[in-house]
């Protein structure tokens, strides 16, 4: 009989920017620090799920982008004891998608900038 289970999804590498407060329209404000980490549906639950039983096997499978991005989020499911099932590189350049949190901000959690440029 098999057990563990099998993680599908969207693998992403989120760049996490502190700003030392939320800029109102045509402000500017200073990114303090950005911090990068594994994200998407796929590396999520499986890191979650480890987390939850370090013993319970888990796999995973999605695409990565062969580029810098790619090359991170490879060795992720190793240092999570997950076992890869199948993480294959795409040439084709992955999307971003720009993230802020402002260290007193008025929401909570990150917000998306839709509008702004993916060299943020």
């Amino acid at each position: 009989m098999r057990r563990g289970i099998v993680t599908g999804g969207t693998w992403c590498v989120d760049r996490n920017k502190l700003v030392d407060f939320w800029p109102a329209e045509e402000e500017v404000s200073e990114i303090l620090a950005v911090e990068m980490q594994g994200g998407g549906p796929g590396c999520n639950l499986a890191i979650d799920m480890k987390r939850l039983d370090p013993s319970f096997p888990i796999a995973t499978i999605g695409l990565v982008g062969d580029d810098d991005d790619g090359r991170f989020l490879s060795p992720r499911p190793m240092r999570t004891a997950s076992t890869v099932g199948s993480l294959p590189r795409s040439p084709a350049p992955p999307p971003t998608s720009p993230m802020l949190t402002a260290r007193n901000a008025p929401v909570a959690g990150p917000t998306s900038i839709s509008k702004a440029s993916a060299r943020f």
